[in-house]
């Protein structure tokens, strides 16, 4: 599947974007900005995670692309079809091309899939309280604060709260326009 954008592309994961995943999970800088636990990956590891891929349910991953180069990933994941709900999140890892409007492109990309194709009615999102870029990029795309988990995300050895972003379908049209 290939979702276009005006910069960007969205499109399934290949076996060739094995590497780039892994050097992006293993880098200690974008790990420092996401709410999942951030292991190292081996080749072997990584090869393995591909075959189960298939396998996954209520989640659905696809990788960024501007022209010909990979930049990152967008995964809509706990989609719960009963709730009309699933949560969002967004990784470049190509720090160069960070704060340039590519994760902007991609979040209103996947908006726009999950709500007009997946008929979803809320997008949410969680985010480490010191990530500002993350924080910025949700409020920009129309996203609400809901809240605060304090001291709920456990990361070089100190507790952090994680702030709680969402988004309804009327909101997400409201903002297109």
């Amino acid at each position: 599947m290939k979702i276009q954008g005006n910069n960007i592309k969205l499109r399934n994961i290949e076996e060739k974007d094995l590497e780039f995943l892994r050097q992006m999970i293993n880098d200690k800088e974008i790990s420092k900005m996401t709410v999942g636990d951030s292991s190292y990956i081996s080749k072997e590891q990584q090869k393995e995670w591909f075959k189960n891929l298939k396998n996954e349910k209520n989640k659905i991953r696809f990788m960024i692309d501007i022209k010909e180069n990979t930049i990152g990933t967008v995964i809509l994941e706990n989609i719960d079809e009963k709730n009309k709900k699933a949560s969002v999140s967004i990784k470049i890892g190509t720090k160069e091309l960070k704060n340039k409007g590519y994760g902007t492109e991609t979040l209103k990309l996947i908006l726009n899939y999950a709500f007009e194709e997946l008929k979803l009615h809320r997008i949410y999102a969680n985010v480490l309280e010191y990530n500002e870029p993350s924080r910025k990029l949700f409020v920009k795309c129309g996203f609400k604060v809901e809240g605060v988990q304090r001291q709920s995300i456990y990361k070089n050895k100190e507790f952090y709260d994680l702030i709680m972003f969402s988004i309804l379908k009327e909101e997400y049209e409201n903002n297109a326009n």
